[in-house]
């Protein structure tokens, strides 16, 4: 393993740029270790982490993207190893598919392991939901200026199309979707997103059926505010079904470098055995002091939750969110307040050390990380090297 990650390395590092007419390549190594002390353990543990990750583990990853000169045809792939040699590991395509488009621009087709981000959420808070993701079809439509649509299936269950597309209830294995998003320039933006249940939604999960509507408004200056409803589990919605609002607002105009991120999220369940909200609230400041020194400070509050495997996990540019979105409870004895302060030194938007630690504390009677009563806490660096 220890040689496919050093030719990522060396591809990523000779890429960057045009690789041969058309081909582009690009890269990431992302690796860092924690230590985190809880209030009852005897001794601390030491984990590996990234910094885009919800789970302990060091990524390295190339992408790969090919566009014919006449723009029409073109391939995307992104081949990603999680952990280290001597450890526990995977290596597997995030995505791989290729596409063509049709009709001066009017459809373009996508087939294989699609993954695009044209109807993820606007909010933070959601960090871009969309619709899934996985072998399969999808078509995009841009019949006018600013509207895009979007329709296909994909495969789930490890499963691609094929005479064994359903399980032995026939209950079927493909995700069928319908999106859209219109955009009027410096305004706002709006998306929407549906889909169906495959053979795994019984238990919810990600294939359950669900629909969201985000929306952005963008002619407020330094300032973007984010507005998504998620409705999940639209199967069987009466009795099991959840709703998540969020709500984010980036402000950038106070003074230079500062960047100021207020969110909320309210989540509801229909589930009887769910009787309390779930309420995350989020208060962000991030200043770069120059072009290299980025001091943060992040403070969270949930009630109704718990925490990932690993919080640290998702400090770095994806706002390390998904620890708190993934894991509702409604139950309102799971309930914490959670302190973030850390720096970034950054050689490029996308390349820095960061040096950082969390504080934790359980507000309810139930433990919502490690321990099951007072404080945990955690030191971290990670180093995210981009080419």
């Amino acid at each position: 393993m220890k040689k496919i990650v050093v030719a990522l390395v060396v591809l990523a590092l000779a890429g960057g740029g045009a690789f041969a007419q058309g081909w582009t390549f690009s890269g990431l190594v992302d690796v860092g270790l924690s230590m985190t002390i809880a209030d009852d353990w005897d001794d601390p543990r030491i984990d590996n982490l990234s910094s885009d990750m919800t789970n302990a583990a060091a990524r390295t990853q190339l992408r790969s993207v090919f566009v014919s000169e006449d723009r029409t045809r073109g391939v995307d792939f992104l081949l990603r190893h999680d952990g280290w040699a001597g450890g526990a590991g995977a290596t597997s395509f995030a995505h791989a598919f290729g596409w063509v488009s049709l009709f001066d621009g009017l459809l373009t087709a996508y087939g294989g392991r699609v993954d695009v981000g044209y109807f993820n959420a606007l909010d933070l808070m959601s960090a871009g939901i969309n619709s899934g993701f996985g072998p399969g079809l999808l078509f995009v439509v841009d019949p006018m200026d600013n509207l895009r649509l979007g329709f296909g299936g994909y495969a789930t269950g490890g499963q691609w199309f094929n005479t064994y597309s359903h399980d032995a209830a026939d209950n079927p294995h493909a995700l069928g979707v319908f999106s859209m998003s219109f955009a009027q320039p410096d305004t706002f933006r709006l998306r929407f997103s549906l889909r169906n249940a495959s053979q795994v939604a019984a238990a919810g999960g990600s294939n359950s059926a669900q629909a969201y509507v985000s929306f952005a408004f963008d002619a407020l200056d330094d300032m973007t505010i984010a507005v998504t409803g998620h409705f999940l589990q639209l199967e069987d919605f009466g009795d099991a079904g959840e709703m998540r609002f969020h709500f984010t607002a980036l402000h950038t105009g106070l003074m230079d470098g500062l960047n100021l991120t207020l969110g909320a999220t309210v989540g509801l369940s229909n589930d009887d055995a769910h009787d309390d909200m779930h309420l995350w609230f989020w208060a962000g400041v991030d200043y770069a002091v120059n072009d290299v020194v980025v001091p943060r400070l992040h403070i969270h509050y949930v009630m109704g939750g718990t925490m990932g495997a690993n919080p640290v996990a998702g400090s770095g540019n994806n706002f390390h969110v998904a620890s708190f979105r993934d894991n509702a409870t409604f139950n309102s004895d799971h309930s914490l307040f959670q302190l973030r302060p850390s720096v970034q030194l950054r050689v490029a938007p996308a390349s820095f050390l960061e040096v950082g630690g969390l504080i934790h504390m359980n507000l309810g009677d139930l433990p919502t990380w490690h321990s099951a009563d007072n404080m945990d806490m955690a030191l971290y660096a990670l180093v995210r090297v981009a080419f």
